[in-house]
């Protein structure tokens, strides 16, 4: 039985689903992709050999690299992948005239095509760097302190910034959503039955009054009852904060991970495969550099499903990531039999066009 999406409410810039008949790698695997590897145009300000923000004028109260880390927070409401961003300059340039304090705010954004030499109009700007839904005001930058007297003049800032892509793995400024969780989901009416028979039994507790029995229910609801869930099946909840609407993370998620299945597949042949140093016979050491337990579990799972609960050809399936600084994890195959190279490339192979059947599967269910 296929990947099942039902219970599907969308509120504002929450959406909850329950996504049924996969297993928990599989939602544990879109959960963390959404979290850390969903690519979206940044403000690039970190590290200083990277930084892509120029600062020409900068009298205010906090020095370039405050303002350089509050820059790197705004989001920019870019979705289109095609979008020219290596077009486009941010400019800001704001001084403060006035006798008031002032403020510069995502309004004072302006972006500079290089191509045309011009501006962009201001109402498309204001689509990239929209008001608060709440609020309806713009994001703080920094504030501007008024002239003094005409020899002292007001605070400026003048600065401009290239737009690049990155993703919260790089930096957790550039995150996409600020909720991505599931949970299993509850079996209510095995819930209620359970509960009837723990309630019969406490009935026959003469010591313990009606309100007794109403707080024991409560706590048995709140801690026991978690606990009697449907098998393979998990209630998401997706917030964003960033210029993708909570559909779309799900599903950029789903693509982010069948490419990166596709393009492993691609380069096959060229992942290092060892002999175990065990006593695990007929095992092999698969070495996946710059993989991590987002796409190492989900391998595992796929090849242990098929190869172990399968056919069972294998006597062990394990993934390892020995330390969470190493740029390389572990998968382990031990088989029943002796074989070569190419059987555990060929069952690779086989495991990874499941794993991306199935995560296209998943993406075509979120229709907005």
């Amino acid at each position: 039985m296929g990947p099942k999406v039902d219970n599907i409410f969308l509120d504002n810039d929450v959406l909850q689903f329950t996504l049924q008949n996969v297993n928990v790698t599989i939602a544990n695997t879109i959960r963390r992709v959404i979290l850390s590897d969903i690519e979206t145009c940044v403000f690039r300000t970190y590290p200083h050999d990277k930084c892509d923000a120029t600062f020409e004028v900068n009298t205010t109260r906090l020095n370039n690299e405050i303002l350089k880390q509050r820059l790197s927070c705004i989001p920019i409401h870019i979705d289109d992948d095609e979008f020219p961003i290596d077009n486009f300059v941010l400019v800001i340039d704001k001084e403060n005239t006035s006798n008031m304090v002032d403020y510069v705010t995502t309004e004072d954004f302006k972006l500079y095509d290089k191509i045309t030499n011009n501006y962009m109009p201001q109402k498309d700007v204001e689509k990239i760097f929209p008001k608060n839904t709440i609020s309806s005001q713009y994001i703080d930058l920094v504030r501007l302190r008024p002239k003094i007297s005409s020899e002292i003049p007001g605070e400026r800032l003048k600065l401009t910034c290239k737009i690049s892509k990155s993703c919260a793995r790089n930096d957790s400024m550039f995150n996409v959503a600020c909720n991505s969780s599931y949970g299993f989901t509850p079996d209510k009416n095995k819930i209620d039955i359970e509960w009837k028979k723990k309630e019969e039994e406490l009935k026959k507790d003469e010591k313990l009054t009606s309100d007794d029995i109403d707080y024991l229910k409560r706590d048995w609801y709140t801690l026991d009852a978690k606990r009697i869930f449907i098998p393979n099946s998990f209630d998401f909840t997706i917030q964003t904060v960033g210029p993708f609407s909570a559909y779309q993370l799900v599903k950029r998620s789903c693509k982010f991970i069948y490419d990166d299945i596709i393009d492993f597949k691609a380069n096959i042949s060229e992942v290092p495969i060892n002999m175990s140093d065990t006593t695990i016979e007929n095992s092999f050491d698969i070495i996946l550099h710059n993989k991590d337990h987002s796409f190492g579990k989900c391998l595992e799972y796929l090849l242990y499903t098929k190869y172990y609960e399968g056919d069972e050809t294998l006597s062990y399936c394990g993934f390892q990531k020995k330390h969470p600084h190493d740029e390389y994890s572990i998968i382990r195959l031990g088989y029943k039999n002796i074989v070569e190279k190419d059987t555990v490339i060929k069952n690779m192979s086989e495991a990874c066009d499941e794993g991306e059947q199935l995560f296209k599967e998943i993406e075509q269910l979120f229709i907005e």
